[in-house]
């Protein structure tokens, strides 16, 4: 188990829109992005919406989708839009509404994924001393708001971070990711001391930077990344969400990545 610190009916032709929507998406982008061979019949929002205060994404995030493919993660993007929310230091106000619903929609659909709260002042102390984080001031152990992640959080991140890993490269380079292309992941939070060495590195080796964005609403404080790619088979990518974590991805063509390292696996054993 990992133990993480934690902050805090359509009216009108809306039916029509959404249909026409839906054509132009099968017509201009037929081949799903993720498995790369089934022919596209509903958009994956990738990360997912409830990963986004309100509900409210960023636009041009959707992705063309089999319907297998899209339904596939959708009770892991649930998790770890709970995850997300917990893990947040962010400044702003905790929308309770939208936690208790993802506490209840995870409690029904994988309890076993449920984070631990009730740590006591010993496992608290172990924590903060481990990863050389500081506990709050006036704040004992015993009051730590810090949580333990169940032994299955490490699926959910890795099932999230290559299911963005393609969706990235198909919104950067422009189609679905190769199947024997070999993809790797990690992710760190954002207030762990190490994230500080990722954050020089990725300024240094990923020079494009995508901020999301809807109109009247700000989202590049709650997700962007930034990525690069050379035509040879890289590709690689670190992203934000919120104040809470940093995923990053790397996908390699076979010339390219050939290692028996287990930390890469080819795309094909994601399907």
């Amino acid at each position: 188990m990992d133990i993480v610190p934690v902050g805090h009916f359509p009216r009108g032709d809306a039916m029509g829109v959404s249909k026409r929507r839906k054509d132009a998406l099968k017509r201009d982008h037929p081949t799903c992005y993720f498995c790369a061979t089934a022919p596209t019949e509903v958009p994956d929002h990738v990360p997912s919406r409830q990963c986004f205060k309100g509900r409210v994404g960023p636009e041009d995030f959707e992705f063309p989708a089999c319907d297998r493919c899209n339904q596939m993660s959708s009770q892991l993007e649930q998790v770890f839009a709970l995850y997300l929310m917990l893990a947040d230091h962010s400044d702003d106000e905790l929308d309770e509404a939208m936690l208790a619903k993802l506490i209840q929609g995870v409690a029904n659909n994988n309890p076993n994924l449920l984070p631990l709260m009730n740590l006591t002042a010993r496992q608290a102390r172990q924590h903060y001393k481990s990863t050389g984080l500081k506990l709050p001031a006036g704040m004992t152990f015993s009051e730590a708001p810090i949580a333990e992640l169940p032994a299955g959080n490490r699926d959910v991140f890795l099932a999230f971070s290559r299911r963005l890993t393609c969706a990235l490269y198909y919104k950067e380079v422009g189609h679905p990711l190769p199947l024997d292309f070999k993809i790797s992941t990690g992710w760190v939070q954002v207030v762990d001391p190490s994230a500080r060495a990722l954050e020089k590195a990725v300024v240094d080796f990923l020079p494009e930077v995508t901020l999301p964005n809807r109109r009247n609403t700000n989202i590049g404080d709650q997700f962007y990344y930034r990525w690069g790619h050379k035509p040879e088979g890289i590709f690689a990518f670190a992203a934000q969400f919120r104040s809470s974590f940093y995923i990053i991805g790397a996908a390699a063509s076979p010339a390219v990545s050939n290692t028996e390292d287990p930390k890469w696996q080819a795309h094909r054993d994601d399907i």
